[in-house]
């Protein structure tokens, strides 16, 4: 009782967001601590109240984008995955135990997708020893650590994570470090050879994805290549969030759809690009940078969960 007359005293004295703080640091358990919080609470009661709360997108229909990517002028190409050459990958790149690596079913899906993320990566950029590869939004992938390992290139992870600035590689082996917006790199021109990003540029909010396309046309030296794979494209344009994910600052994207997923993770934001704001917000930004969509064809060979469908590889020219 003393709390809750505690919590009508603030109320009246600090306002509401104030309060839903007060409240967060004083509720016991974690789900009750994460759904008071202001952002929470704002994205749960707008997934409440939205009437179409419920709508989903659908399946993505591959022939048709396939025909409006090259309808607007985008170069389309298909991909076949090295089935074989993929699983010995697995067998090479020794990644850790820790990574979704406890055996069950979701996590070992999870892992199969993204190893082939990886993979695929590899061998699109097909770096070479004394290759600057830059991971961007790696978080705690092992990714780095596998390129170190099986190519010995000069390696950074990039993410909002890290402190900002760059930690560049002290000894061969070693991993540079740079935190801060991808969109806004403090590197030179011209640096790297080859970047990549594994299921991270649909995070990209607000106009980091635009900032980013424009900052690896400054970053990568001629002939560099960018990866982007996913490359997430719908006949709708929409962004993805978990209700209970915390949007505080974060803004959908005008003509963009929200589409609800319970257990998404509590990702905030996820865009899915329709093909005229894949053109207005990428195509439209690439400057020296020249683009082909790779349409992959046999992604369920490798495994029934696997989800890669579409990449970008940006070259610069």
């Amino acid at each position: 009782m003393r709390q809750v007359k505690q919590i009508v005293r603030h109320s009246r004295s600090d306002g509401i967001v104030s309060t839903l703080r007060f409240v967060q640091a004083r509720v016991r358990t974690r789900w009750a601590s994460s759904i008071v919080h202001p952002g929470v609470l704002a994205n749960y009661l707008r997934y409440r109240a939205d009437p179409n709360a419920r709508w989903e997108p659908g399946p993505v229909d591959v022939d048709y984008l396939v025909h409006e990517l090259a309808s607007s002028g985008v170069q389309v190409s298909e991909y076949v995955i090295d089935v074989d050459g993929f699983r010995n990958y697995l067998h090479t790149a020794a990644y850790p135990a820790s990574y979704y690596g406890d055996g069950s079913g979701n996590r070992q899906a999870v892992f199969k997708e993204k190893a082939l993320e990886h993979y695929v990566s590899l061998c699109l950029l097909q770096p070479v020893r004394e290759d600057v590869i830059l991971d961007v939004a790696s978080s705690s992938s092992p990714f780095a650590e596998i390129l170190t390992h099986l190519r010995a290139c000069r390696v950074y992870k990039q993410d909002l994570i890290f402190p900002e600035g760059v930690q560049h590689p002290t000894s061969e082996g070693a991993i540079g470090i740079i935190g801060g917006n991808a969109a806004n790199l403090p590197l030179p021109d011209s640096y790297v050879d080859g970047m990549v990003l594994h299921c991270s540029f649909e995070m990209f909010a607000g106009d980091d994805d635009t900032g980013l396309i424009r900052e690896a046309g400054r970053v990568l030296r001629r002939g560099g290549k960018m990866i982007i794979l996913p490359l997430y494209l719908h006949q709708h344009y929409f962004i993805r969030t978990d209700p209970l994910a915390n949007i505080w600052g974060v803004r959908v994207d005008y003509g963009a759809r929200v589409a609800y997923r319970r257990d998404f993770y509590r990702i905030a934001f996820s865009r899915h690009y329709s093909v005229p704001a894949f053109v207005k917000r990428v195509v439209a930004q690439l400057g020296n940078l020249s683009l082909t969509v790779l349409v992959v064809q046999n992604e369920k060979e490798v495994d029934p969960v696997c989800y890669l469908k579409f990449i970008g590889v940006f070259e610069r020219s």
